[in-house]
């Protein structure tokens, strides 16, 4: 029986597919030249991709093809996976494995997911439009913990149930296309290509969704009137929306475009034993599974993980790259160092009044016993001067606490106009440092390395800094040895593990493998970034300039041929194809030899002003603890005695 049934649905299968095809080469494009040459060669590969596809996939591309309004036939509508019209164009798109010829390959689940998304929400993006609806997509998946492998109308829909995931998306949607409505109205036509930069920004500025958000949809099941109350008053700020203040009639209207209940109705039973990653078990009825949906992994990702400063120098800016410089630091380790100040501010006066009156106590039992209020005046001032003393230790500690972290931001500024990123050492990553340069731990089991490194960048590549008093070169990398940077998702759900950071993974090559360098972030100066960018994805807004700077490296030299104007030569393409193909070969090349060399050159030390003002700065709160102690200790006995008199 089996075997007949998969006998059965393959037949079902290749029917379909021959369906698609014929509809596919009916277009009249096909035959045409110039942009559509191609176009028979990409949809050959396109339809051989289309038998991977689930049978249920096929069959709701087949009926959404033979709609009118279906994404293949109605023409561009805004950006994403809309375009030019035709079936073939649309097969192109939705199904290839790569949208360029330097990107990486998507699975073949990857392009179902995107694909059923397209498919089952297409109501909801047919009501707002696309010029948010991918944005919001991709959000609410974030959210949820759903990868690029995970369709939000399945694998999202088995877990928090239709009518819960169709909500979440329509109110992003609709809260999303108002707050553009305001943080993009400033922006006009005549404003030019800076209208560009400007509309990126606007977009960034809309935050329609989080997980507390999330969650209180997916408990209440809020009606029309609510959402508009909590719009109309501000009380979206509670859930960290911004805007939070919209229109409450204009949100009505957006929430009124789609019936959530029939959209909802709409998608399919969901075959919980077709998933590729089991989300849900089997055995357990879907109406029991969406009573009570587990809300404990709806995450924020690394958004609130750091805070974001705004640097002195940035305040009043004297070169444009000073105006887009901000900080970020590990919330995590400001919290730490924040309660350490605290406790070194109550502990102290505390310590130093309890150590004074436990070694004056005779004394001070004599000064009392006398006669009147003279005693009890003598002792006020004794604990006062104790107290004092002991703030005074406190102020030392606090700025020796607060000189870890600007010290940080001082010496990065010196280092290098580009990002410059602070790391905590682990085990994790001294093991793959002693893969990648054995020869660092000949002498020292952490390479030299203190507990939190520097990281810092130039043209060239990337360098990885020790010492404790001035930074020095350690290692450094090629950009044609560091094949990919990035963030490591978070960890996610509400009570992460203590000290478990968001990681940076360099993927360096040695010897024809790539070893996978990732160390916790604990702050970094980034460059050329805007506040909104940071907030939102901090650790991905701070390597975003690195991944860039990877990028042009290629284009150096031999891409130019005069200045302003860049060529794709052909040694500007063969070096393009080693820095951005995962599967070039580098080994054996003269670019093996360029990159060898960069990573052999001896440095000498680097940041020498900042450094040196930080010993200084460091050595004037180390002798004005050793003065205060002092001083205390000798004042003590001194005051006991004249009051004593």
């Amino acid at each position: 029986m089996g075997d007949t049934a998969d006998g059965r649905a393959r037949d079902e299968i290749d029917a379909i597919v021959g369906r698609i095809a014929a509809r596919a080469h009916a277009d009249e494009r096909l035959g045409g030249s110039g942009p559509d040459a191609e176009l028979a060669a990409e949809l050959s590969a396109a339809l051989e991709f289309l038998p991977q596809l689930r049978l249920r996939t096929l069959r709701a591309l087949e009926k959404d093809l033979a709609r009118p309004d279906s994404p293949a036939t109605a023409g561009p509508q805004g950006r994403g996976q809309s375009g030019e019209p035709g079936v073939a164009r649309f097969l192109v798109r939705v199904c290839s494995q790569t949208h360029g010829p330097y990107s990486s390959p998507r699975s073949a689940h990857a392009i179902e997911a995107s694909l059923l998304d397209l498919l089952m929400l297409r109501d909801v993006r047919l009501a707002h439009g696309s010029s948010m609806y991918h944005r919001c997509l991709n959000g609410v998946k974030a959210i949820l913990g759903l990868g690029p492998e995970d369709s939000l109308a399945e694998h999202g829909v088995a877990r928090f149930g239709a009518r819960g995931i169709v909500s979440l998306l329509h109110i992003s949607v609709s809260l999303a296309d108002l707050q553009f409505s305001q943080t993009s109205a400033h922006i006009t036509p005549r404003m030019g290509y800076a209208g560009l930069d400007a509309h990126a920004d606007a977009v960034d500025d809309c935050h329609f969704m989080t997980a507390a958000f999330a969650r209180w949809i997916l408990k209440t099941d809020p009606s029309l009137a609510k959402l508009a109350a909590l719009a109309a008053n501000g009380r979206l700020a509670e859930y960290g929306i911004s805007p939070a203040e919209l229109d409450p009639e204009k949100l009505r209207a957006e929430l009124a475009k789609v019936d959530v209940a029939a959209v909802a109705g709409s998608l399919p039973d969901v075959d919980t034993g077709s998933f590729h990653a089991g989300h849900v078990g089997s055995g357990t009825s879907e109406r029991r599974q969406r009573r009570r949906p587990d809300l404990s992994e709806l995450d924020d990702g690394g958004k609130g993980s750091f805070d974001v400063a705004i640097p002195p120098t940035a305040r009043n800016p004297a070169t444009a790259g000073d105006a887009f410089e901000k900080h970020i630091s590990r919330r995590e380790s400001n919290l730490v160092i924040r309660r350490l100040s605290a406790a070194a501010w109550v502990a102290c006066p505390l310590a130093f009044v309890g150590l004074y009156l436990w070694m004056a106590w005779p004394a001070l039992g004599e000064l009392l016993a006398g006669p009147g209020s003279a005693g009890w005046t003598g002792l006020f001032v004794f604990v006062l001067t104790a107290a004092l003393g002991g703030s005074l230790i406190a102020m030392g500690i606090s700025s020796w606490l607060e000189l870890r972290v600007s010290g940080f931001f001082q010496v990065a500024r010196e280092l290098t106009r580009y990002t410059v990123l602070q790391g905590r050492r682990d085990r994790e990553f001294l093991r793959a440092l002693r893969v990648l340069r054995p020869g660092l731990f000949d002498r020292s089991a952490t390479a030299g390395l203190p507990r939190l490194f520097t990281v810092c960048f130039d043209e060239e590549g990337a360098l990885l800094l020790g010492g404790n008093t001035q930074p020095s070169v350690v290692a450094a990398f090629h950009w044609l040895h560091v094949r990919q940077i990035f963030a490591e998702p978070p960890v996610r759900g509400r009570q992460p593990k203590r000290g478990h950071g968001q990681r940076v993974v360099l993927v360096v090559r040695k010897d024809g493998r790539d070893v996978e360098l990732k160390f916790p972030l604990e702050r970094a100066k980034v460059a050329w970034t805007t506040r909104t960018f940071l907030e939102a994805d901090p650790v991905k807004a701070a390597l975003a300039l690195l991944q860039g700077m990877r990028t042009l490296s290629s284009l150096d030299g031999p891409g130019m041929s005069r200045p302003g104007i860049r060529q794709m030569t052909p040694e500007t393409k063969e070096r393009m194809h080693l820095l951005l193909r995962q599967d070039a070969v580098l080994e054996g090349t003269d670019y093996e030899n360029e990159a060898l060399e960069y990573e052999r050159r001896p440095r000498p030390p680097l940041a020498p002003a900042a450094s040196a003002f930080l010993r200084y700065r460091r050595s004037q709160i180390t002798r004005g603890l050793v003065v205060i102690v002092l001083l205390c200790a000798a004042a003590g006995p001194l005051l006991l005695m004249l009051i004593l008199r």
